[in-house]
């Protein structure tokens, strides 16, 4: 392995320069932990950092095949729960909140590939054995 011989310094240093000679027009910030780290370094107050929600646990007992293992969560398989509906809710706030200073970004993003989708699709789904699927014709 070529990283054997670098210490953890190097070794991230020669991974930065082969990202950037793959992705030329990204920096080294494009990194999603150290952006993480820096987001949490300019907020002023720690007040105002939001904790991701943590769902309930509920203790529960699968087994099959003649195993057995514990899933706190398996009380989430009930979509109707109002506690499952309210912690979706608070999982949606905490991600928008997270995600705000990406809003340019995102619309940006969102436009550019539905440009690239196109409007309608120009057969109906054909049953082909047990699926449905659509023969596409080419549009452009």
């Amino acid at each position: 392995m070529a990283f054997a011989l670098l210490d953890a310094g190097s070794k991230r240093n020669t991974i930065l320069f082969f990202t950037s000679r793959l992705f030329p027009n990204l920096s080294s910030s494009f990194l999603f932990s150290s952006l993480c780290r820096r987001k949490a370094q300019s907020v002023s107050s720690p007040s105002q950092i939001q904790t991701p929600p943590s769902p309930k646990k509920i203790p529960f007992r699968v087994s099959a095949n003649g195993m057995a293992w514990d899933d706190p969560y398996h009380w989430m398989c009930n979509t109707s729960d109002p506690d499952f509906i309210d912690y979706l809710h608070r999982e949606n706030s905490y991600a928008e909140t997270f995600m705000a200073d990406t809003q340019n970004l995102q619309k940006t993003l969102f436009s550019e590939m539905s440009s690239r989708i196109p409007a309608k699709i120009s057969t109906p789904p054909e049953r082909w054995g047990p699926w449905c699927v659509h023969f596409l014709q080419n549009l452009r």
